[in-house]
């Protein structure tokens, strides 16, 4: 039966110790739980990998020293971290096929030393980071005419194939305004680059406040989330847009103003009313 097997989900199994895989045919393995050891007999054929914990269990750092042995032919990748202090080691070319990353993470601090699953990747096309905006320290939003500028995170790497790069989360924490930087001066060839301010793929509506699901409401957002989404958007026009280069299509999506409801409630939505 195994010999067959192309999709494995293993979700919440609190016991588990050790997961070993002899499927042949297995394309597909998403993994949600607490993190254990995993070996895959061949991992040739696997070309989509998941992995989310619940639990704070340094995720990204387990990515780098545990994952790289089964995803050299994995075309894509998602990472899901609960919550983490990022340290992640530097790696070199350890997902060489890698074109689809999506990365989850809680602390916008840690945003930069996402810098090195960049580097690792040197076929990545398209690239997906997940914010969660509650976690702004205001010691970290940055200000000033140089704010944004950090000779240490000048581009050691070129990313010539990634075209597309997506951030949903966006906020004015000085480090994910280095990190944009980074990426425009890394990727020659990049397509389109867009800063979503509301939070964790919450967004029901476009742009122009249009439902683009059956009239289902955005997610909640807090008063102070929203009060951040805005300050985001001016960080965003006044630090990042002047170094898109040209050709370059560059969207900052802000809340939906149609949408808004407008009240002194401690909560807002977004979305069709």
């Amino acid at each position: 039966m195994l010999q067959q097997l192309k999709l494995l989900t293993i979700k919440l199994c609190e016991k588990l110790q050790v997961v070993e895989i002899n499927a042949p045919r297995l394309s597909s393995f998403h993994f949600d739980g607490a993190l254990v050891k995993i070996s895959v007999v061949d991992p040739s054929p696997l070309r989509d990998v998941y992995f989310s914990s619940p639990r704070p269990s340094r995720m990204l750092s387990y990515a780098c020293t545990r994952l790289p042995s089964i995803t050299r032919n994995v075309r894509s990748l998602t990472l899901v971290s609960s919550d983490e202090d990022v340290n992640i080691p530097m790696l070199h070319s350890k997902f060489p096929r890698l074109k689809k990353l999506e990365i989850y993470i809680k602390r916008p601090q840690a945003v930069l030393s996402l810098i090195s699953f960049l580097d690792a990747s040197p076929a990545l096309d398209s690239f997906i980071l997940h914010v969660d905006g509650n976690f702004v320290r205001p010691d970290s939003v940055v200000g000033g005419e140089n704010a944004a500028d950090d000779p240490r995170w000048k581009p050691q790497c070129r990313h010539d194939f990634l075209r597309q790069v997506r951030i949903i989360g966006f906020c004015s924490e000085k480090n994910q305004v280095q990190f944009v930087i980074y990426i425009l001066e890394s990727t020659p060839r990049l397509d389109s680059i867009t800063l979503d301010t509301t939070l964790l793929s919450g967004r029901m509506c476009d742009i122009n406040g249009k439902s683009t699901k059956m009239k289902r409401r955005c997610a909640m957002m807090t008063e102070g989330c929203v009060a951040e989404a805005h300050r985001a958007v001016k960080v965003a026009n006044r630090y990042i847009a002047g170094r898109v280069p040209s050709g370059v299509r560059f969207q900052v999506l802000e809340p939906c103003s149609q949408c808004h409801v407008h009240t002194r409630s401690r909560w807002y939505y977004y979305g069709l009313c």
